[in-house]
């Protein structure tokens, strides 16, 4: 003889839209949702139903989690070289260089990226004037990023990377024989950067000492009759400042992680 459950339903929504699932264990379940709450039949080896009510039960589709904290940046910064010196040998400082980047990175890791260029350098030698002018891009590894033990505001870290770098070789002194032909060369070619800084962070102000290797090589006359091999690269110690933006707005807290 059939079992009279319906007296079991009475309480139920009206509006509520029944589903029935079938499991492999052959659990007949009933739900709706109402508000902020569920009720639920289920009937479970032919036993009595029963109800459940589960208090502040959310319903949420599916999605790709958030980041739980976000620190990307972008950063800008520059400025003068407080030492330098040429490859070339017996060449001397006429002018101090400028340094000038932008990187992206995430404070969360300690690799970042940077692109920007170094000019206004100027080194003579004999009435010779070499003024190089480097782009650059090359990427900062940053490991105290990582260190727990070390503190927030402080960072030491490594770059390395390629450049294309354009000279002039002009002669400024010409002297009681003055000859125009070759008053101003050109070159221009690739090379590679390598270096090492530190910083100091306040807010989202940073600054930055930074030592610079750019190594490149081109050819020129010079006063003599075949091209000639002169070194256009050189070694710098820059002092700069920096703001960082963060993509997610202005974060200035130190990062949970530390």
């Amino acid at each position: 003889m059939a079992h009279d459950n319906s007296e079991q339903f009475k309480g139920l929504p009206e509006n509520g839209a029944p589903k029935f699932n079938f499991s492999h264990q052959f659990r007949l379940g009933y739900s709706f949702f109402e508000e902020d709450y569920t009720n639920e039949l289920i009937l479970n080896n032919y036993s009595n139903p029963l109800y459940k009510r589960l208090e502040n039960f959310e319903l949420k589709r599916k999605r790709k989690p958030k980041r739980k904290y976000d620190f990307r940046y972008i950063e800008i910064g520059g400025g003068p070289a407080v030492w330098q010196e040429s490859h070339e040998t017996k060449m001397e400082n006429q002018q101090k260089a400028f340094h000038l980047f932008v990187e992206y990175g995430d404070l969360q890791k300690p690799l970042s990226y940077q692109a920007g260029l170094n000019t206004s350098a100027g080194f003579i030698q004999d009435g010779y004037l070499l003024e190089p002018t480097y782009y650059f891009a090359n990427l900062k590894y940053t490991p105290t990023r990582l260190w727990y033990f070390w503190p927030v505001w402080f960072n030491i870290y490594g770059i390395a990377g390629a450049t294309y770098w354009q000279a002039n070789l002009s002669n400024v002194n010409f002297g009681n024989f003055p000859s125009y032909e070759n008053a101003i060369e050109e070159n221009s070619g690739p090379g590679f950067l390598t270096g090492v800084g530190a910083s100091v962070e306040w807010l989202n102000f940073s600054l930055i000492t930074q030592f610079s290797y750019f190594f490149a090589k081109g050819k020129f006359e010079g006063g003599t009759f075949e091209k000639q091999d002169v070194y256009t690269g050189s070694a710098q110690v820059n002092v700069m400042l920096s703001y960082r933006f963060f993509l997610s707005g202005f974060q200035w807290k130190c990062p949970t992680y530390k």
